[in-house]
């Protein structure tokens, strides 16, 4: 991408010039999102920000039908007793109203169809997801 942008890790990710339009940008599309897919990134309970970012975002709106959330901590999760990925569910579920939190989903069913064990949940594995049916993540 030729206007890739990486917003360095801050506390206050509104202090900087140019990433100030870009914060708002953001909030204004979580605002009217049907669908939000996030991946690689596992809500760590330091990054308040965020967490009080994604509450501004989708809290008040009304037309999102899912979040999934995409990582793999949460494809370890074969037996629902790997701590990590509990605490990561948690994380996101306690960062949402309980509205919002009955539309999580952490690991289809559908997406290990054909995904070898050591890949689920990659950036690889998300990648052939998406191509092969997009459907699945967005609708």
């Amino acid at each position: 991408m030729e206007n890739a942008y990486i917003l360095p890790p801050l506390l206050n990710k509104w202090l900087l010039g140019q990433e100030m339009g870009m914060w708002k940008v953001a909030l204004e599309r979580l605002r009217q999102a049907k669908n939000i897919v996030i991946v690689g990134y596992s809500l760590p309970r330091t990054d308040i920000y965020m967490q009080y970012f994604l509450k501004a975002g989708l809290g008040p709106n009304v037309d999102l039908n899912k979040i999934t959330v995409f990582n793999p901590i949460l494809f370890r999760n074969n037996l629902g007793v790997d701590p990590e990925c509990k605490a990561m569910e948690d994380r996101y579920g306690s960062c949402f109203s309980p509205q919002l939190k009955e539309r999580i989903i952490f690991r289809p069913d559908s997406w290990r169809i054909g995904i070898k064990d050591e890949l689920a949940g990659t950036f690889q594995h998300f990648v052939e997801a998406i191509s092969k049916n997009p459907s699945q993540l967005f609708f």
